[in-house]
């Protein structure tokens, strides 16, 4: 195992219990859709909000319940934000309104003349604006014509941010929407649980990785060990084996200076004899 995938392994183990942790501390990060950041909605910036039916959805979905404006129709939040019609998104307005207490002037009425639901949805598009401090690119006009549907799911996205970080109005009444912190719903319970398995077994991993690291250490330095050991054996057994011979030699080379020895005393012998 190299240093690096060590690294990247903490790395990752390190993202996944960071989003459990966030998950603990806001449950509502839970029902945010993966490709949105993992964080408060009042910890948004405007431009990190998304123009999607899903993620409107989710983000509107931290403030109002969708059970009590979608009614009895078939269709889901997000085919109602697919093609939102102009009611439907005033009641969504009201129900942030509800919930918060912004925008604070907003009347909860359905008016029936054009200009009026104009100057109601152009109202709503300044509020956020101020609140936010951001220009937004909104007609009024295309949301009675069913038009540049984006535009519109992003304004209501800012609606919910502005509303998230706007002061209660004095003698607002919390709605029962509101939580206590660190209370989950039925809903955000699976991506809860998702992200507390992927920490356990990126911790798991990891653990694993560092135990396979910390015995091929062990066994690298034995086998070094025994190399070594190795290696001096064998210079041991040549330097035996080369004094062994060495010992030959001299025992050969002793053996035959005792035999010319032998045979000087013998021609010396002999030639005394002779005279």
């Amino acid at each position: 195992f190299s240093s690096l995938g060590l690294q990247e392994d903490e790395e990752e183990a390190w993202q996944n219990c960071h989003s459990l942790k966030a998950l603990i501390a806001d449950p509502a990060v839970a029902s945010l859709p993966a490709h949105m950041p993992a964080k408060p909605l009042r910890e948004y910036e405007p431009h990190e909000l998304q123009d999607s039916p899903e993620s409107t959805e989710a983000v509107l979905g931290q403030l109002i319940r969708w059970e009590g404006l979608i009614g009895k129709t078939k269709k889901t939040a997000s085919e109602l934000l697919a093609r939102p019609p102009p009611k439907f998104i005033l009641d969504v307005t009201v129900a942030i309104k509800a919930a918060t207490g912004f925008p604070p002037d907003l009347e909860d009425n359905w008016p029936e003349a054009r200009e009026e639901r104009l100057a109601r949805f152009a109202y709503v598009s300044e509020a956020v604006s101020g609140a936010l401090g951001v220009s937004i690119d909104f007609d009024a006009v295309d949301v009675l014509k069913g038009k540049e549907v984006q535009k519109t799911l992003l304004l209501l996205q800012l609606l919910a941010l502005a509303a998230v970080r706007a002061p209660r109005p004095e003698g607002h009444q919390s709605s029962d929407f509101e939580r206590a912190p660190g209370v989950a719903r039925a809903i955000e319970l699976p991506a809860m649980l998702d992200a507390m398995d992927r920490c356990i077994q990126a911790a798991k991993e990891q653990a694993d990785a560092k135990r396979s690291a910390a015995e091929a250490a062990v066994s690298d330095g034995s086998r070094s060990l025994e190399e070594k050991i190795a290696v001096l054996e064998r210079q041991l057994a040549e330097e035996s084996r080369a004094r062994h011979a060495s010992e030959e030699e001299l025992l050969k080379v002793e053996r035959l200076l005792q035999e010319t020895a032998a045979s000087v005393k013998n021609v010396t012998q002999n030639g005394e004899l002779a005279e």
